[in-house]
């Protein structure tokens, strides 16, 4: 065996990253092309969050520059500098989508995030923007032409609304979130969310762009309407212009009467003044007010005459900080003709909006708000819609695929080159480019049909098919591709007739039901007395009368098993002793699993013998030692499990003496399936096949599950024949090889007492290892270090990561084994409460590792709610 129970604990670390590397049937990434790159970017957490950073600027920098007031000089440059850099990212993010997504280019998306771009113009004020300008009407200008143009600037902007659907899916979730999956379901479920999501992206798009077109289009077909807007801005400017003509009407004509009197005193008129000041107190209770006049002027000259229209000076107001909080009205027509207003030049009165103006600013920022929290909430709504009502069915339904695939594809993968394999599904390879929901489901499908044509085309051949053939035929499949019908073999294989009942161990040094129960101490016996219990399982047990006495020797066995005795080192671990423990927890896994319903007596006794010599001749160092000291083991077979091969050529080896030979008995055939049981079942001892086994165990579960769930329910005395047609006769082989190396890793299923006394010999043994490591200077096993491993919590790792995944696989198939995964459960959460008192840990490493605890109760738990209701042959189960 080339790591036993002890072995497995340097494997922990190094085989649970490989499967967790290595999915089933998965293949190394291939090269990423550049529009992968750019999918990942555009798709990177980094990118997205400057992306939100970026349109939240472009929504609300303006909006907040006018609410906070800020002065044009330095805020206006501060701006701009963010808009430009706001508007050249959206400029590329729209270049790599249409590089990456061919269904985004000329797509609404595409043209709404062109729309939205395009309009970040208006918002720099060296472009379109109105930061720093002043806007100037004047008295005959259409006020629905200036709606109409303000209409247009915000249905623009609107454009950028249609970014933050692309940011809200940041947040879309399946209902995966929170769930812990399992890698090798991984692209299954990747698969069933990026369809959800490109369903709930579309829905969301069309209702949130519909949302947007109802608040912010619906006004635009008010523009025909008769104007609603204040006309106190243009009567204002009528007003004081009509009032200065007065003023100046007023000089002028007492300045003629002066000029006849000779009066030379500088003529006035406080008409103008009067206007201006009543004009002032009409915008007392307003948010905006004029706070300036220009082009009239208080000094005039009239018939060569200075006269004074005073007003203008007396206008109480101060410069705002923002220009484009100013609105200057201009005068129609000049009433009084003079140089400020003449021309293009005309007279106007400016007034400060600064408050309007943050008030439209704030009500704009909270329209956007609301837009977007509305979108949000739609692409919430319909994203958990979609989740219930597609994409949970779909990841079951794609589960449920991409089990049934990757078990095809494992067992093509075993009989058929990789490269040829790849060449098949070539076709079906993902070649990066983005597929819709249509063709990424026929893809799936036509790779899963397209591996069980394969897979049905490696199975040429069945046992009727073969007896069907001629002679020459069946010569070409059984000879020369060694073809087996092993199915016939193993139901024929008992017979023979019973020997009459005499024991054959008169006097057991334990008692029966010792034997029969998991607290069976093998350590305590003498040799001879070990010797006598396995006597006992193999010939005056329940399992020994139905095999082990139809087909072997006493005397015979006898000598072979005083030979095998010899054959074992004085390990701490790996001993006689511990090959007999291997026999007693085979016979009692057999008891549990029914083994006569479904097991010929041949592949039973070649089992148990099996057992008995799985470890003959262990060294008391692993495989990874004899490897890397070039062992003769390791060069003579290569590296590749030198001790599990070392232990089977050693077990026929004796078989060789006629009088050693335990198959002395057997006919050809059956001698033929005895050896292929011993090789196959010693050879999956060896640990690095565990994980392999596992996924077997699982493989069967899953593509049997409708059977196991309705059969296993119900039945109390045996399997259902059903059961035993469809999940238990087809893999035989593969349930020998899980009872071997079961048994082999059982100490653990023990009662606690025995478990820690098993325990402490793989350590021991680890650490004499480990200490021949130091002195060779090679690398020290994990796991071998006596100065740095805790023995408590190694058996915790060992449990954790090798064993429960194999137990509770099996409990899975054989229900009525779950009194295993219970003790197992039970030993687990007392080495973790030795640990604790041992090593005294932090709190968060107790607390890691009683989750794992945890976990592994819970799965064994909901194992156990599906146990049969009853069953009186599970004996010897521990408390």
């Amino acid at each position: 065996m080339r790591q036993t129970t002890g072995d497995a604990y340097a494997l922990i670390d190094s085989c649970v990253p490989y499967t967790l590397a290595q999915p089933v049937g998965g293949k190394a990434p291939t090269q990423r092309t550049w529009k992968v790159g750019i999918k990942r970017l555009i798709g990177s957490i980094a990118f997205r969050t400057v992306g939100v950073a970026c349109l939240i600027l472009s929504l609300f920098a303006g909006g907040l520059a006018i609410c906070m007031d800020l002065p044009d000089d330095p805020w206006n440059q501060i701006v701009d500098t963010l808009m430009v850099s706001v508007m050249v990212f959206f400029g590329v993010e729209i270049m790599f989508r249409c590089l990456s997504e061919f269904a985004y280019t000329l797509s609404f998306l595409f043209w709404m995030d062109i729309i939205g771009t395009l309009s970040m113009a208006f918002e720099i004020s060296f472009l379109f923007g109105s930061a720093g300008k002043i806007s100037t009407t004047n008295a005959g200008d259409s006020y629905a032409v200036l709606r109409t143009t303000n209409a247009v600037r915000c249905f623009a902007r609107a454009g950028r609304l249609a970014k933050p659907l692309r940011c809200l899916s940041m947040f879309y979730t399946s209902g995966e979130t929170g769930r812990r999956t399992s890698l090798h379901t991984a692209d299954t479920i990747r698969t069933a969310k990026f369809l959800g999501e490109r369903v709930a992206r579309v829905l969301s798009t069309k209702v949130a762009m519909l949302t947007v077109v109802l608040v912010l289009g619906v006004p635009i077909f008010s523009l025909g309407r008769y104007p609603e807007e204040d006309f106190s801005l243009r009567m204002a400017s009528r007003t004081i212009e009509a009032d200065y003509a007065r003023a100046y009407e007023q000089v002028a004509n007492n300045s003629a009467h002066a000029g006849r009197r000779g009066d030379s005193t500088v003529l006035k008129s406080y008409i103008f003044e009067a206007a201006v000041q009543a004009v002032f107190s009409f915008y007392e209770d307003l948010d905006y007010f004029p706070y300036r006049l220009e082009g009239y002027r208080e000094s005039v000259v009239v018939d060569r005459r200075h006269a004074r229209i005073p007003g203008e000076a007396s206008v109480p107001g101060r410069e705002p900080n923002r220009k484009q909080s100013v609105i200057r009205q201009e005068v129609y027509r000049c009433l009084v003709v003079r140089p400020e207003c003449e021309g293009e030049n005309k007279a106007a009165i400016f007034f400060d909006f600064t408050s309007v103006r943050q008030y439209s600013a704030a009500l704009d920022m909270i329209v956007i708000c609301f837009l977007v929290v509305c979108m949000g909430l739609e692409s919430w709504d319909l994203g958990r819609s979609v989740n219930h009502m597609v994409v949970t069915p779909l990841e079951k339904m794609l589960r449920t695929s991409h089990a049934m695939a990757a078990v095809l594809n494992q067992a093509i993968r075993r009989n058929k080159p990789d490269e040829e394999l790849d060449r098949e599904l070539d076709d079906d390879e993902d070649n990066g480019e983005e597929l819709d929901e249509t063709a990424l489901l026929e893809r799936v499908f036509k790779k899963m049909a397209r591996l069980t044509s394969v897979f049905v085309e490696l199975n040429v051949v069945d046992d009727a098919k073969l007896n069907s053939m001629d002679a020459e035929s069946q010569g070409v499949l059984v000879e020369v591709m060694q073809y087996k019908g092993r199915r016939e073999a193993r139901l024929s294989s008992r017979k023979g007739t019973m020997p009459p009942y005499v024991s054959v161990v008169h006097v057991l040094p334990v008692e029966k039901e010792e034997i029969e129960s998991w607290g069976m101490n093998f350590l305590k016996l003498q040799p001879s007395e070990r010797l006598e219990v396995v006597s006992y399982i193999m010939f005056d047990s329940s399992v020994g009368k139905a095999s082990g006495r139809t087909w072997v020797e006493v005397d015979i066995f006898n000598a072979f098993a005083a030979e095998v005795s010899q054959g074992y080192s004085d390990n701490p671990y790996h001993s006689f002793t511990h090959g007999c423990d291997v026999v007693g927890s085979c016979f009692r896994i057999l008891q549990q699993v029914h083994w006569e319903e479904w097991l010929s007596d041949v592949d039973t006794v070649a089992l148990l013998v099996s057992a008995l010599c799985h470890d003959i001749g262990h060294p008391g160092k692993t495989n990874p030692f004899l490897v890397e000291t070039s062992d003769d083991l390791a060069l003579r077979y290569n590296d590749k499990s030198p001790l599990e091969n070392m232990h089977c050529a050693r077990l026929f080896e004796i078989c060789t003496n006629n009088n050693l030979n335990v198959f002395r008995k057997f006919d050809r055939a059956s001698y033929r399936e005895a050896r292929s049981v011993c090789i196959a079942g010693i050879l999956y001892t060896d640990n690095a096949q565990h994980f392999d086994l596992v996924k077997e165990v699982r493989k069967v579960f899953e593509t049997s599950v409708d059977v196991c769930d309705v059969d296993l329910k119900n039945f109390e005395d045996g399997f259902p024949t059903k059961y035993i047609q469809e999940v238990i006769s087809k893999n035989t082989m593969l349930w020998i090889k899980v009872i071997l190396h079961l048994a082999d890793v059982s100490n653990p299923l023990k009662t606690f007492d025995m478990n820690k006394l098993w325990a402490m010999r793989v350590v021991d043994e680890f650490f004499a290892q480990g200490d021949e490591e130091k002195r060779l200077g090679i690398p020290i096993g994990m796991l071998n270090d006596r100065d740095k491993v805790n023995r408590s919590g190694a058996e915790h790792g060992f449990i954790n990561f090798l064993l429960a995944p194999l137990v509770i696989s099996v409990v899975r198939v054989f229900p009525m084994c779950h009194p295993l995964g219970t003790q197992m459960v039970n030993n687990m959460a007392q080495w973790h409460q030795t640990w604790i008192r041992e090593s005294k840990p932090a709190e968060e490493d107790i607390q890691k590792r009683q989750a794992d605890v945890d976990k592994v109760r819970e799965q064994v738990s909901e194992l156990v709610t599906r146990k049969p209701r009853s069953s009186n042959r599970d004996v010897g189960q521990p408390p």
